[in-house]
């Protein structure tokens, strides 16, 4: 299972300390590894806003996902995929991602 909000959260926060610690990442020789875990999540909130009022905000269901002990690749059940849109509000995701990008812009100017 997919959870965007969670992820958009945790991407703001690997972008804000790799923006307030950059010379720590690379004195430690990591910033290529830190752009790579930045950038992972970037590019599926691109995939994710399908439309200019469409973003994917979940991919599978949490409980059914969760009660599965399998590999994911043995997985048969539906995979239901829900989205924030004018007519399923999630203000809170969509400034969450919104920000995501924001500070990705910083980390790649």
């Amino acid at each position: 299972v997919k959870f965007n909000f969670p992820m958009a959260w945790a991407t703001v926060m690997l972008e804000w300390g790799f923006l307030e610690f950059r010379d720590a990442y690379e004195a430690a020789n990591q910033t290529q590894w830190m752009c790579d875990s930045i950038k992972w999540p970037l590019d599926y909130f691109l995939k994710c806003h399908v439309a200019d009022d469409v973003l994917y905000a979940q991919v599978g269901n949490g409980g059914i996902d969760h009660g599965s002990w399998g590999r994911p690749e043995e997985m048969t059940m539906d995979r239901p995929a829900y989205k924030i849109d004018s007519s399923a509000h999630g203000s809170d995701l969509a400034m969450e991602t919104a920000s995501a990008f924001a500070a990705g812009y910083l980390v790649f100017k």
